[in-house]
């Protein structure tokens, strides 16, 4: 009984898409179709009694639902990345600011402070360069000009 459901409700959605691609209405963004709805959307289209016209809108809703769904997927691959990325600069900066107190409290504080500036320069670019040419006498670019 769900099996039929489900392909009654595919087929209402799908010839409402098909009406509305005819109607030159199309949404941007099409609801997200499980692998069950292509399915029928491709036995819908290659359905002898299915109407030239309506083959046609099928094929278009079928091909822009593939390709919201590619782009979807690379979305999701980019904040994954990004998030890689985030937790590899924080480790870092984190094993940076330890090695700099490490090293600070052994005894070679000028390595260490300059090590500690650079677990601190992700977390706070700014205010490190700032401080670094404050220290090292360099001119101050923003105030220059």
């Amino acid at each position: 009984m769900e099996g039929r459901e489900l392909k009654e409700d595919a087929t209402k959605q799908t010839t409402e898409l098909a009406r509305r691609d005819k109607e030159g209405e199309v949404s941007a963004l099409l609801p997200v179709v499980s692998t069950g709805h292509l399915a029928l959307l491709d036995s819908r289209i290659g359905d002898p009694a299915t109407p030239v016209e309506e083959a046609i809108a099928l094929t278009r809703i079928r091909g822009e639902i593939v390709k919201q769904e590619e782009f979807r997927l690379d979305k999701a691959g980019e904040r994954r990345a990004e998030a890689r990325q985030y937790l590899g600069k924080l480790g870092f900066s984190a094993l940076a600011v330890c090695t700099g107190v490490g090293l600070i409290a052994t005894g070679t504080t000028w390595v260490g402070f300059v090590i500690l500036g650079v677990g601190f320069h992700w977390l706070a670019p700014d205010f490190v360069t700032n401080v670094y040419s404050r220290i090292l006498g360099a001119k101050d670019k923003t105030n220059a000009e």
